[in-house]
This record gives C-alpha cells, sequence and structure tokens, in this order.
C-alpha cells in the first residue's frame, strides 16, 4: 500500500504569502471558512511563511482505506479534490527552488479533502476538512512537549520530515472528534501504528450490541476497547459513572492531574466534556487530545494554594502542575496546537478523562508522586543523611509538617534516559557524577522508571533545578494498600548520597548510603 504522505502530486501551485497575500480571501475563494484550515494559516503566519505549496494528489494509503469505507456507509459517496499544502519559511517559485530547501525550510502541511454523500437523515454533506495536518512546535522557550514524532511528507518529487504532533478533523460520517482525538495521540504513541479509521469502526463494531453508526460518536467502554485493541496503555477516570457514589471526586480526584500525568509520561491525555453551560442543558459532547503543557515561573498558585487555601490539607508536596498555566493541544473543530487554560473546562461538565502510558507502565504519575512522599519521609526519618550538607538540611526545613513546601515533578523515562541524565549533570560548583559508579547502577534499575523529581519553590521556577530525585520502578504493579510500597523503590538520589532499600527492621525502614560527588542542585529532567 502507498503511503498517503509519500503519494505524487499533480497541478502544483507556488504561492507567495507575503503581502499583499489574504489569507482571509484564499479562505472564502476556496474552503468556505473552515476554521481549522484558516488556523493553519494562521499558524504558518505566525511561523514567518513567506510560500505555500497547492498540489493535488490521488487517494493513496490511508485516505484510499477511508473513501472506500465511505463508499461502504454512504453508496452515493463520492470524494472530491484533495489537497496537499505545505508551508515554506523561504520564498520558492519552481520544482528547481524547492530541492534546494531542507526539513527546516518546512513549518507544516496539511492534506485537505472534500467529501460528498447523502447521510440517512436526508442532509449532503458536501465540503472540506483536513485528512491530517503537522505543524512545527512554537520556539517558545516555556511551551513543553516531552515527546514528537517524526513525519516524512513528499512535496512535490522530494521527500521531508517534520517534527510534530499529528492534527486530524471529524467529517461527520466515518469519524467524529473521539475517532480523530485517538488517531492524532495512538499515531504520536506510535507512528508505526498508522491507524485507520475503518480499523477504530470494526473494533467499536464488536463491542457494541445494536447498530453502529460511527457519525454519533464513540462512547466511553469503545474509546477503551480501541485502546486495549492497539495494547495502549492507559488510566481513565469516568466521572459521570462516579459522582453517584463519590460526590466530591471531582475535587478529589481533578481532571488536570490525569491530563498533566498523561503529558508528562510522554505519550498524552484525552478530555470528554459536555457542551452547553454549566448546571444547564446539555447539548452533546465533545472531546480533545492534549500532548503539552506551558510553564508559568511567575505563577502565584504555588504559593498562594499552600498558604492560603489549602491550610492543613495535609498534601505534603507541591505539585509540578501548579506551574502550568495551559495544556497544549488540538481541538478538531478550530485547528491544531492550542493553548487551554487548565482552569478553564469547568470540572462539573468533565465526563471523562484518559491519561496514556508507556507500553509496560503499570501506574500513573499521580500514583508516583503519591508514593514518594511517602518514601521520602522515611528517608528523611533516617540517621545517615549527611547534615553537612546546607541542601540536604534546606530539604528536612521544607518537608516538615508546618511547611510542605517541596515541589515534586514525575516524569517517566527509560532507564537509559535517566543513566544519560546522571552522567551529563553538573551540581552549581560544576561537580560531575562519578563514572565508575554509573557503570555499576545499570544492574539496579528497571527498563522504565517514574523519576520523580525533588526540588523547591525557587529553584524550580525560577532555575528549572532540583536537589534530587526518587526513582521508582514503573513496570511493577502498585500495592493499593500499602501507603508505603517497597516493591517499587529503586534508589533515591540527594546531594552527596544514593539511597538503597534494604528492608524493614523491628517496623523501622533501612537504607543503604552509596557516596555520590554531587554536592548541590542540578537540572531537571
Amino acid at each position: 500500500m502507498i503511503d498517503h504522505r509519500l503519494v505524487h502530486s499533480n497541478k502544483t501551485l507556488f504561492l507567495n504569502m507575503e503581502l499583499p497575500f489574504s489569507c482571509y480571501s484564499y479562505m472564502e475563494n476556496n474552503f468556505s471558512c473552515n476554521p481549522a484550515i484558516h488556523r493553519s494559516f494562521s499558524l504558518a503566519r505566525s511561523f514567518g511563511s513567506k510560500t505555500f505549496i497547492q498540489e493535488r494528489i490521488l487517494a493513496e494509503g490511508l485516505i484510499k482505506d477511508e473513501n472506500l469505507e465511505l463508499k461502504e456507509l454512504f453508496p452515493d459517496y463520492k470524494c472530491g479534490e484533495l489537497l496537499r499544502l505545505s508551508f515554506w519559511n523561504v520564498d520558492i517559485k519552481s520544482e528547481n527552488e524547492l530541492a534546494e530547501c531542507d526539513d527546516n525550510n518546512l513549518m507544516g502541511y496539511v492534506i485537505i479533502k472534500k467529501d460528498y454523500a447523502t447521510k440517512l437523515s436526508g442532509k449532503l454533506i458536501n465540503y472540506f476538512h483536513i485528512f491530517e495536518g503537522v505543524f512545527k512546535k512554537y520556539p517558545h522557550q516555556h511551551n513543553y512537549i516531552p515527546h514528537h514524532s517524526i513525519y516524512k511528507i513528499r512535496i512535490c518529487n522530494k521527500i521531508f520530515s517534520i517534527l510534530g504532533i499529528l492534527y486530524c478533523q471529524q467529517n461527520g460520517l466515518n469519524k467524529c472528534c473521539a475517532h480523530v482525538a485517538l488517531r492524532s495521540l495512538i499515531t504520536n504513541y506510535s507512528p508505526k501504528l498508522n491507524v485507520a479509521y475503518s480499523s477504530m469502526n470494526k473494533i467499536v463494531r464488536k463491542s457494541r450490541i445494536g447498530k453502529y453508526i460511527p457519525e454519533d460518536g464513540l462512547a466511553i467502554n469503545e474509546i477503551e476497547a480501541i485502546l486495549n485493541e492497539f495494547k495502549i496503555s492507559y488510566k481513565s477516570l469516568n466521572y459521570s459513572k462516579l459522582t453517584n457514589e463519590f460526590p466530591t471526586i471531582r475535587k478529589d480526584l481533578p481532571y488536570q492531574k490525569y491530563l498533566y500525568a498523561g503529558v508528562e509520561s510522554g505519550c498524552g491525555s484525552l478530555l470528554a466534556f459536555q457542551i452547553g453551560e454549566p448546571g444547564g442543558e446539555c447539548y452533546g459532547r465533545h472531546i480533545v487530545p492534549f500532548w503539552g503543557h506551558t510553564f508559568n515561573k511567575d505563577t502565584w498558585i504555588p504559593n498562594a494554594n499552600a498558604s492560603y487555601f489549602n491550610i492543613g490539607g495535609g498534601v505534603g508536596y507541591i505539585p509540578s502542575l501548579n506551574w502550568t498555566s495551559s495544556f497544549i493541544g488540538h481541538d478538531d473543530n478550530f485547528g491544531p496546537n492550542f493553548c487551554v487554560p487548565q482552569l478553564y473546562v469547568n470540572p462539573e461538565q468533565v465526563d471523562y478523562v484518559v491519561a496514556l502510558q508507556k507500553p509496560k507502565v503499570k501506574y500513573s504519575g499521580i500514583i508516583a508522586e503519591t508514593k514518594s512522599l511517602n518514601f521520602l519521609y522515611s528517608i528523611i526519618n533516617t540517621k545517615h543523611l549527611n547534615l553537612n550538607n546546607e541542601w540536604i538540611n534546606r530539604l528536612i526545613w521544607y518537608s516538615n509538617d508546618k511547611v510542605q513546601k517541596i515541589v515534586f515533578r514525575a516524569v517517566c523515562v527509560e532507564k537509559e534516559k535517566y543513566l544519560s541524565h546522571l552522567k551529563n549533570i553538573k551540581d552549581w560548583n560544576g561537580n560531575k557524577e562519578s563514572l565508575k559508579f554509573l557503570k555499576e547502577l545499570p544492574e539496579f534499575l528497571p527498563e522504565i522508571v517514574w523519576v520523580v523529581e525533588i526540588s523547591l519553590p525557587q529553584l524550580f521556577s525560577a532555575n528549572k533545578r532540583k536537589i534530587g530525585e526518587i526513582v521508582l520502578n514503573a513496570t511493577e504493579k502498585e500495592d493499593e494498600n500499602q501507603a508505603v510500597d517497597y516493591n517499587l523503590f529503586v534508589l533515591a538520589r540527594l546531594p552527596l548520597q544514593y539511597i538503597f532499600f534494604n528492608g524493614v527492621s523491628q517496623n523501622n525502614c533501612e537504607f543503604i548510603f552509596k557516596n555520590s560527588k554531587i554536592q548541590s542542585h542540578v537540572t531537571l529532567i
């Protein structure tokens, strides 16, 4: 099967985007003001694009597969125009000039498709949608995206690569918002899967009792059936189902924590919510994918929450989520790469949240932080910490029950990435870790770990640095009945010391301490 991104083109136009070109006029004349297509031109403008190339292409690969499914669903279905638009930061007037360009010149692309069909209701579908698109990340230093995928796209006769997150738009025929949100995240999770909408619909037909009409959307169990079929690890929370039994669940387990855990895992999250006024009539439901977040070092929330609004709350630490202003994601109705303020969606309107996890990971970053808090207090209560170190003393003071202002950030990484991190870090005085010790460390590390980074408010926000970390086995199933789950604990690293668990004696934890050359704080992962 020919890859739909690598298909050859015909009827190529090279169009200059500089003044006096009008995106509004081009949209009105060609695409009836589809907001997502218009958003794509706005992104191109923001990147300083000078040229866009419009190519007509044939339906191959996943697009051909979709057309075959649509023909089965709608006997009168026809595929209209199929266009590939690409945006460039240089002036290009011909294929010869394009041949001189490289990946750095490509800002993004969209494949735009027009469908013709008559729905069962008699409504005629006759409009464009974005089958898929990818745009580069903004170069802003505070836009944090843990994991991108590389997409190869043929433009004219040359293949280019672009790093980004796949965007897809529903067509109201064989795919709804849930389908396209799933394809976006699953493709980023594992580009080799190359998920077809027909495959998703086939999975749903097996799980649904009664007639399935794709345009009506996916139920929660059907979303999870798709994730399970593709062997995607995830943690989810169905607020609609649990609210009656646990009335305060939206407050006790806020959806933002799940979104953040999925983002920091490098896999992304899904958020489903009701459309309409809070507490009013529900006009429908929508679902969007998130895969990044912004970082605001000057936010007031961490200090205010600990000092004004959570006194006696017994939280014990400040989650790094508190420095997140917005989540970065797609909305298939409006386009790619939007920032959604983390407190914007009313919790009462949220029905469902999903945090995707790396393969073989058994629990979320929320659990990793909770378990690490108990480990930290166990370690602080030992008599073997080096109290001559000023950063150890600061950690002890900030973690005491009257202050509780240590910062936790849980990051899920492979063993090799964590070892590389230890090899490259330097403390404030330039000290590096012993290479001899690092050569012995791999035997203690599982394949995938949660690294729960430990910091202090100003150190974390202003410098993006940490005092140390607690490392947990991400591939071991947690014991929900144990507050301190020693099967998960791999090691802790603090200034001058590595700490390994050595069992429990007379109800007290025992640890083995190894020397470290790192004396103070280091950069975050």
